[in-house]
């Protein structure tokens, strides 16, 4: 066999394999058959050490087909999705409504203590303005601390509602892809 047949016959064995695929690899041996020649080996010899180009495709074609991309899942039908829909419902109201609640309340009593902590210093000076106390300089830096502490505690509350909201929005969007069959 020669150079040309055993091009051919490996060409022939590509065939699943793209045209820019096909041609790369067939480059590749004839580049290599060609540097074998240049160095004095005989064409024959060098074709024999590289093998049958059946041999050759079998190797080439499943490494192109494994790296092809995953095929995804079909979506689910109907009432399989009715049915995730009342089950995570279920499971929901068992086991997260009561809690998220609880957090819920927990959150709206601190931003409560919190605004009523930031107004503390406009109280004070209610106070200063309708009534005379003898404990005056003790009020007006316990106000200032409890404004302080409100103010601080209203900038936390902040931080944490943006994190509830975005927890909330995961969770949601997760019990969506279950519901359709989305790939999580």
């Amino acid at each position: 066999m020669n150079q040309e047949q055993f091009l051919q016959e490996l060409s022939k064995e590509l065939q699943p394999l793209s045209k820019e695929e096909r041609n790369e690899i067939l480059f590749d041996f004839e580049e290599h058959i060609t540097e074998g020649m240049k160095e004095g080996r005989p064409e024959a010899d060098i074709i024999r050490e590289l093998g049958s180009p059946k041999q050759i495709a079998k190797e080439l074609v499943p490494d192109v087909t494994e790296t092809a991309p995953a095929v995804q899942r079909p979506k689910k039908n109907l009432f399989q999705m009715a049915c995730s829909a009342a089950a995570i419902s279920i499971l929901n109201l068992i086991f997260v409504l009561g809690p998220a609640i609880g957090i819920f309340g927990v959150y709206v009593g601190l931003c409560g203590a919190a605004l009523a902590l930031s107004v503390s210093p406009i109280m004070f000076v209610g106070m200063v303005m309708f009534q005379m106390n003898t404990h005056m300089m003790l009020e007006f830096f316990l106000s200032l601390v409890f404004g302080s502490l409100g103010l601080l505690l209203c900038i936390g509350l902040w931080h944490l509602g943006k994190l509830l909201y975005g927890m909330s929005l995961r969770y949601i969007r997760y019990n969506l892809k279950l519901v359709t069959g989305a790939q999580t």
